[in-house]
Parts: structure tokens; C-alpha cells; sequence
């Protein structure tokens, strides 16, 4: 807060070598109709999807998977099929169970984070994002129609993205743009939501990572998680795979742990990006009107990119699919931008033109 309280103020930061240019600001009282959160957004993650099913090959030869999505309901959720895929997922019903409990845990972890809320409980602290996660599945939920008529918002996490590039790429998810986070969203619609299949198509596309998940995954006649002896200890919270004697079990316990981490960190990003979208961002523009994004040339940008999305220097969760790495994911630390975040946290506020 600014001493002089409301209105509107000249900044002027004098760097050597830079002409001073002053910056104006407008403190104002933040009423109901240019609030984005003056209510609490409530928003259930659904991955309980069901749209087809994947078919993967194995070139043994060249080392190289083919992923395709057969448009047939087969009653697993998409969302465990991409485990499956990935060789994650054994036929043990146990193991099946309590990876999706660990790997649903993770996801649901790392989102409150991205929303500045408490890591375990999810609750709302003086700096957090005022929104409310919800799990399918989880104890004590109202009804479908009790959260339509309180204005839920949806979104679906699992299936592939049925509307690919001329190149054959595919996006990571999709949702409705909502500027100025006015309605409640479904982003469940099957051309809407989180495509892991999507994921298990990058990664599988990928020499490197191929060449890790060919161990597992059932095409490559790989071992999956959870049908070796063991293997139910590696879903144990306080096991230390370093702490194994070396050995086939160490080694499958450290790899074991590297996937989950960063399966689960992928697909938290993505709904915390898609999410973004639903809550208002990114708008084009300078502030008051804008978050910064649409601009080219500007200095805080590492890449233009389309108005709805921002190119900032680090892992910014706003930054589009063509802008994402393996070497981010392996080396930086996701989160929304300052504007961004800013935004998300009612401090910075974008009017309507």
C-alpha cells in the first residue's frame, strides 16, 4: 500500500544509462465489479474421463514408439490408461489403487502450491489465490447438480487432444478463455481438458525418455511398475530409494521415483496452465487492460507468442506448449509469472476496456 493512499501516482525510476520514463499508477478501492474473486471459485478435477483408449507400438529396430488413440470407450478411465501406457500401471488391482492415490496426492500437492494454498489442506491463507480444489472422489463432495447451481467450475484430466496440428502435434490441454473470470467453466468437454495421452505421446517421442520407459511400458514387452516383486514398497511415502542396497531394486526404485516426480509435476502444471486460461489469463495488453502479454518487441519477454499466453524468463506456467523443454522440466521450478500472479491474487487488477 502507498502512503498517499488512492489515486493516482507518477513512478520514475532513474537507471544509469536509461532515460527516466514515469510510470503512472492508479490506486484504487477494488469493488465487486472489477473483482475476478470476490467470491471463492470452487473447480473439480474429473479424471475419471473415458473417450477411447491408446494403442502403442514398439519398432524394436529403430528404438521408436507409435501412440495413437482408438476412439473407443473401453470403460478405464484415460487417465489410467496413460499410466498403463506408460508402464506404470500393472494389472495388480492393489498396486493400481495405491499408485493412483500417490500420483493423485502429488497432483493435488503441487496445484496448491501453484495457487498459494495450504500445501496439505488446500485452505486459504492471506496470500493465496482465492479457489477451492476438488478431487472426484473425495469424501464429503455435493452432488453434480448442487455444484452447478453454486457455479463449479470443471475440468478433465486425462484423453488426447482430438484436433491436432497439420504437423501432428498435439497440445498438452485446452480451455475456454475467460477474461476477467466472469462465469463458471466446463472444461470437460471432449475437446477441452488435460490430454495426458498427449504426454504419454512426448515422452514416448522422445529418444531419451523412450529409451527409459522401454523398460516398463507393455509394448516394448517392458516389466511395468507394480508386477515385480517389491515393487509395493516403491509407493511407501518415507522409502529413501537411495538408501537400497545397490542392485536391480535400487535402480528400479530411483527410476521409479524420477517418473513419478516429474509425471506427476507435468500434469499438475498443465491444469494449473489450462485452469489460468478459465480464470482470465493471459490478456493482451498493458495494464490496466492487460497482463503484459500480445507485446513485441519487450524486454521481460524471451519469445513472442500469441495474446493468450506469456514468454517470460524461467518456467513461467503461462508460457505456451512450443515454449516448453525437457531441460525446463528437469531444471526449473514452475510457476505463475509476477503479473500473472498478481492478477490471480487481486492486486493487480485488468479492467474491461
Amino acid at each position: 500500500p502507498l502512503a498517499g493512499g488512492l489515486g493516482l501516482f507518477s513512478l520514475v525510476g532513474a537507471v544509469a544509462g536509461v532515460s527516466d520514463v514515469p510510470l503512472l499508477v492508479e490506486v484504487a478501492e477494488r469493488t465487486p465489479a472489477i473483482d475476478p474473486f470476490d467470491e471463492v471459485d470452487h473447480w473439480l478435477l474429473d479424471f475419471g474421463r473415458d473417450l477411447g483408449r491408446i494403442e502403442v507400438l514398439w519398432d524394436g529396430e529403430d528404438e521408436v514408439f507409435a501412440v495413437t488413440t482408438i476412439d473407443e470407450p473401453d470403460g478405464v478411465a484415460d487417465f489410467d490408461n496413460a499410466l498403463e501406457a506408460l508402464g506404470l500401471y500393472a494389472d495388480d488391482p492393489v498396486w493400481r489403487s495405491g499408485l493412483r492415490s500417490v500420483l493423485r496426492a502429488r497432483i493435488r500437492e503441487q496445484l496448491h502450491g501453484f495457487f498459494l494454498l495450504d500445501p496439505d489442506s488446500g485452505a486459504l491463507g492471506p496470500d493465496s489465490v482465492r479457489i477451492q480444489l476438488h478431487f472426484d472422489g473425495d469424501a464429503g463432495l455435493p452432488s453434480a447438480a448442487s455444484q452447478t447451481a453454486a457455479g463449479w467450475s470443471r475440468i478433465a484430466v486425462g484423453g488426447d487432444d482430438p484436433d491436432p496440428g497439420p504437423d501432428g502435434k498435439t497440445f498438452f490441454g485446452r480451455a475456454e478463455i475467460d477474461w476477467h473470470n466472469t462465469v463458471a467453466n466446463d472444461d470437460t468437454k471432449p475437446w477441452l481438458g488435460i490430454f495426458t495421452t498427449s504426454f504419454v505421446r512426448f515422452v514416448m517421442a522422445n529418444p531419451l525418455t523412450a529409451a527409459l520407459v522401454s523398460s516398463y511400458a507393455p509394448a516394448a514387452g517392458g516389466k511395468p511398475f507394480g508386477s515385480m516383486p517389491g515393487d509395493l514398497d516403491l509407493l511407501d511415502p518415507n522409502l529413501d530409494p537411495q538408501a537400497l542396497p545397490a542392485g536391480d531394486h535400487k535402480a528400479r526404485a530411483l527410476e521409479f521415483a524420477f517418473i513419478l516426480k516429474f509425471y506427476g509435476l507435468a500434469v499438475a502444471a498443465v491444469t494449473a496452465h489450462e485452469m489460468g486460461h478459465s480464470l482470465g489469463l493471459v490478456q493482451p495488453g498493458l495494464p490496466p487492460y492487460g497482463l503484459l502479454a500480445g507485446i513485441a518487441p519487450a524486454p521481460w519477454i524471451e519469445v513472442a507468442v500469441d495474446d493468450a499466453h506469456i514468454d517470460t524468463a524461467g518456467f513461467n506456467l503461462m508460457q505456451p506448449g512450443s515454449s516448453f523443454s525437457l531441460t525446463d522440466a528437469l531444471t526449473g521450478t514452475p510457476g505463475f509469472g509476477a503479473a500473472n500472479l498478481g492478477y490471480l491474487r487481486r492486486t493487480l487488477i485488468v479492467l474491461v476496456p
